[in-house]
């Protein structure tokens, strides 16, 4: 740190948690706000979530 006053310090990078990435069947994201009820807990200890989408994986799989 560059500049008056004499204080200077070392931060260490700490990295964040792995952020967690949930797959739903259908089954499970039929009711989407519920899934993200039951999902609620973990997310909130990491601070983030991915919810990998539905739609997207079905439109890689008709692609291939």
């Amino acid at each position: 740190m560059s500049g008056g006053g004499g204080s200077r310090y070392a931060a260490e990078f700490v990295p964040p948690p792995e952020c967690p990435v949930f797959e739903p069947s259908w089954e499970e994201f039929s009711d989407p706000l519920g899934f993200i009820g039951r999902i609620r807990g973990l997310a909130e200890k990491t601070g983030i979530c991915k919810i990998r989408s539905l739609y997207a994986a079905a439109v890689q799989i008709i692609n291939i």
